[in-house]
């Protein structure tokens, strides 16, 4: 999957079931109405050995385990390569600010939805003028719901 992979790209980890926190993830899923799902994280590719990330406590670039084998490989489509470069630039900009419960709570009263790892996808992807939003009023947008959306597919799993 490495080598068939683009800057810019959009990691899906597929829910681990001997994972507790990925079971924790589906339980609160649940909870909002989206779960039990497919997936439970995503991340923006970097360059092939990196990724930005929204995960507790805080947003950050951390290095890809490939041989994770509940990793997916999803592609933008139609994305020039001046929009990729913009969404991870903001990517980058974002690498160190708190990713917490709070900071959910105050998406749901800007954006009218809690912001997890997707959130950060979408809004990186909105400062590169790529628009991956189909607002359907729900309270969040699942790793399940994104993988629905008609501006993304799948490369490879």
């Amino acid at each position: 999957m490495r080598e068939r992979t683009q800057v810019g790209d959009i990691l899906f980890y597929r829910v681990n079931p001997s994972s507790l926190k990925d079971k924790f993830i589906g339980f609160l899923q649940r909870l909002t109405g989206e779960g039990p799902g497919k997936y439970c994280h995503v991340s923006l590719v970097d360059t092939l050995d990196y990724q930005y990330e929204a995960v507790l406590p805080r947003i950050r670039r951390s290095k890809i385990d490939w041989n994770n084998p509940c990793l997916e490989l999803w592609r933008i489509n139609d994305a020039t390569s001046v929009q990729l470069l913009s969404m991870l630039e903001a990517a980058a900009g974002d690498v160190g600010i708190w990713y917490g419960l709070g900071d959910s709570l105050r998406g749901l009263l800007k954006r009218g939805r809690l912001t997890i790892c997707t959130q950060y996808i979408i809004d990186s992807a909105a400062m590169g003028y790529i628009d991956l939003t189909e607002d359907k009023g729900d309270l969040l947008v699942s790793p399940d719901e994104l993988s629905t959306y008609k501006q993304i597919r799948k490369v490879s799993a």
